[in-house]
C-alpha cells in the first residue's frame, strides 16, 4: 500500500499540514489518507418534542473529515 498519511484535528496547524499533504499526494499521484484520533464515548442525546437526536465524538469526527475531504478535493 502506498500513499500519503496525515493526522488531522481542528487546529490551524493540522489544516495547513493536510493542505500540504494533499498537494504532495496530487503531485506524486498518490492517494491521501486523512486520519484522526478521537476518544470513545461522549455521546449526547437531545429530546425535541417526540424526536430524539444523538450526537457523539464519532459523528463530529466523521463530519469534520468529510468537510476536509471535500475542501481538499
Amino acid at each position: 500500500m502506498s500513499g500519503i498519511v496525515v493526522g488531522v484535528n481542528h487546529t490551524e496547524t493540522a489544516h495547513r499540514a493536510a493542505v500540504k499533504a494533499a498537494q504532495l499526494a496530487k503531485a506524486m499521484n498518490e492517494p491521501l489518507h486523512l486520519v484522526m484520533a478521537m476518544k470513545s464515548g461522549g455521546a449526547q442525546s437531545v429530546q425535541v418534542g417526540t424526536d430524539q437526536f444523538f450526537d457523539s465524538w464519532v459523528t463530529k469526527g466523521n463530519q469534520f473529515l468529510h468537510s476536509l475531504r471535500v475542501e481538499l478535493g
